[in-house]
C-alpha cells in the first residue's frame, strides 16, 4: 500500500510540474487542451449583452486593420474559402499556398498618432470589470516587420495592459527604430527602453534585452499581475479574458522555459542551485508540499 501511495504521489507532482510549464498562450501550447475553460455563471441576458460588446469591437478591430493593409497590397481576403481551410480541405490550401499573401513595409508609412490611429482600431476601456482590475505587461523583442507588429498591437491592444519593446541594435534599417519610438509616443502603456542589445537568433542578448524590458516594467507606477516575454513574430491565440482565466486557474504558478544543450553547463548548474520543491518555486506553496511528501 505504501509503495502505490508513493508512486501514486510521484506521477502526481510529474503531471502537476508539467502542466505548470507548459506553454499557454502563443501558437507553440497544447495548453487550450489540458486546460478546461473557466467561464463565469451569468444570466443568458448578460452573456449576450457582453459577447455582443465584444464582437462588435472585435469586428471593428479586423476590419480596420484588414482594409488599410489591402490598400497598402492591393490584396481582397474575399478570393479565399475560409471555410474550406478551417475544414482542412489539404488540396485547397496547397493551392492557395502557391499564391500566398505576402507583404513588405511600405517606405512612405505615416507615423503620426493621428494615421495610426485611422489604419487600427484600439479599445478605449477595458471589455469587462474582470480584465480591468487583472492588467498583464508583454515584453517583446523586435528587429523587423514593423506593420505586422502594429496590427498584432492593435488586434490585442487593453488600455489596462502594459507593452515594452526591446528593440535589436543592430539594425539594417533604423526606420524600424523610428517607427517604434513613433508609436510608443501615441500610448501611455507603451515602453521602449533606451538601452538597447544586439539579438540574434542564437539567444544571444535576448535575456539581457528582455531585462530591460523587465527593469522598466518593475517600477513602482507599472501594475501588473503577469509578464509575458516574446519574439518578434509571435502572435497572440487567445484573448486577453482566456488569458486572465488560465492565470487565475494556475493560481500564482510561473511559467518558465529554460534549456541547456551543453553537459557540463547542466552539471554546473546541479552544483551551483538547490533543486528541492521549496527552491525551484514550481508550486505556490512548496515547503508544504515538501513537509507533506
Amino acid at each position: 500500500m505504501k509503495t502505490f501511495l508513493h508512486c501514486f504521489l510521484i506521477a502526481f507532482l510529474i503531471t502537476a510540474s508539467i502542466v505548470a510549464i507548459i506553454y499557454m498562450i502563443f501558437p507553440t501550447s497544447p495548453i487550450q487542451v489540458l486546460l478546461p475553460q473557466i467561464v463565469k455563471t451569468e444570466t443568458k441576458k448578460e452573456n449576450e449583452s457582453k459577447n455582443n460588446l465584444k464582437n462588435g469591437d472585435l469586428e471593428k478591430i479586423n476590419e480596420k486593420i484588414w482594409n488599410s493593409i489591402k490598400n497598402e497590397i492591393g490584396h481582397d481576403k474575399e478570393r479565399i474559402d475560409c471555410k474550406r481551410i478551417i475544414e482542412g480541405d489539404e488540396s485547397y490550401v496547397k493551392l492557395e499556398a502557391k499564391s500566398r499573401l505576402t507583404y513588405k513595409d511600405p517606405e512612405n508609412l505615416l507615423m503620426d498618432c493621428k494615421s495610426i490611429k485611422e489604419r487600427n482600431y484600439f479599445l478605449e476601456k477595458p471589455l469587462s470589470t474582470e480584465e480591468g482590475k487583472y492588467p498583464l505587461a508583454y515584453a517583446r523583442i523586435v528587429y523587423e516587420s514593423y506593420r505586422f507588429l502594429e496590427a498584432e498591437f492593435a488586434t490585442n491592444y487593453q488600455p489596462q495592459n502594459w507593452y515594452c519593446f526591446a528593440v535589436d541594435s543592430q539594425l539594417e534599417d533604423e526606420h524600424f527604430f523610428q517607427r517604434i519610438k513613433a508609436l510608443a509616443k501615441c500610448f501611455p502603456n507603451v515602453i521602449v527602453p533606451t538601452k538597447r542589445y544586439p539579438v540574434d537568433s542564437n539567444g544571444v542578448h535576448m535575456g539581457t534585452a528582455f531585462m530591460s524590458c523587465l527593469e522598466e516594467l518593475s517600477k513602482k507606477k507599472y501594475k501588473w499581475e503577469y509578464v509575458f516575454t516574446l519574439q518578434n513574430d509571435d502572435v497572440q491565440i487567445k484573448t486577453n479574458e482566456e488569458i486572465i482565466q488560465i492565470l487565475k486557474w494556475l493560481g500564482g504558478a510561473n511559467d518558465v522555459e529554460y534549456g541547456l544543450d551543453q553537459k557540463e553547463l547542466i552539471q554546473d548548474l546541479y552544483k551551483k542551485f538547490n533543486w528541492t520543491f521549496k527552491d525551484l518555486k514550481l508550486f505556490r506553496d512548496g515547503w508544504n508540499l515538501e513537509n507533506n511528501i
